[in-house]
């Protein structure tokens, strides 16, 4: 009735009747927490792995051992770097994903499942799994410090190149997770190529080169 129209306690129920019934704040919520891959998490997430034929749970290597290079270099580590393997069970486990990881994952096996498995492709898999997001695009990117790519060797094999050490668990997100592509071939090597430009060796002033020093400062190259 008009005599009611300004009533501040009917309207004030008939406002939050409408609030709580009002579907368009179900359809934006479901929108930001499901649909939107960029902001889902959570359940929405876990939608998304099974979309794409990925679990949240990733089987995991947390020990690194001492070894050779003809062993994978990516659980591996020389002297000094890791101790010597003591017989038991190598620390393999599950780990359940954050959203942050997660998302980078399902995004990356997405590509995965349509890409045509080219060294350019695999190479922007790894900016998914290893890349750091430094622009507006929302895609990973490299730093100077922390490269990643795919090399042809022209004899049925690919080495994936790393400039610093993966973590065990990076390894693991590599080997486990059966995200990156297998194309033809026969073999795939590892490679870790250190950031020269950014060492410092022994050596003398003669050279005059900032990255040398003498004797009890730097190493031998």
């Amino acid at each position: 009735m008009a005599q009611y129209a300004n009533a501040p306690r009917l309207c004030g129920l008939i406002d939050r009747m409408n609030t709580a019934i009002d579907p368009k704040i179900i359809f934006d919520r479901f929108y930001d927490e499901v649909w939107n891959i960029n902001t889902a998490k959570g359940y929405g997430l876990d939608i998304w792995g099974r979309i794409v034929s990925l679990s949240r749970m990733m089987p995991v290597i947390t020990n690194l051992y001492f070894g050779f290079a003809e062993e994978t270099i990516l659980f591996i580590r020389p002297f000094n770097q890791a101790p010597f393997y003591n017989g038991e069970v190598n620390g393999d486990g599950y780990v359940t994903l954050s959203d942050k990881l997660y998302r980078s994952l399902i995004l990356a096996k997405a590509f995965s499942n349509i890409c045509s498995a080219t060294i350019s492709d695999m190479n922007r898999i790894l900016r998914f799994l290893f890349g750091v997001q430094t622009d507006d695009s929302g895609e990973p990117q490299w730093t100077e410090e922390r490269q990643c790519w795919v090399t042809d060797n022209f004899d049925m094999s690919l080495t994936i190149n790393f400039t610093w050490s993966p973590t065990a668990f990076e390894a693991s997100i590599l080997i486990n997770s059966e995200i990156f592509p297998r194309p033809a071939g026969v073999l795939f090597k590892y490679k870790i190529i250190p950031n020269y430009s950014k060492l410092k060796f022994f050596g003398f002033s003669e050279a005059k080169e900032p990255r040398y020093s003498p004797f009890d400062v730097e190493s031998f190259f």
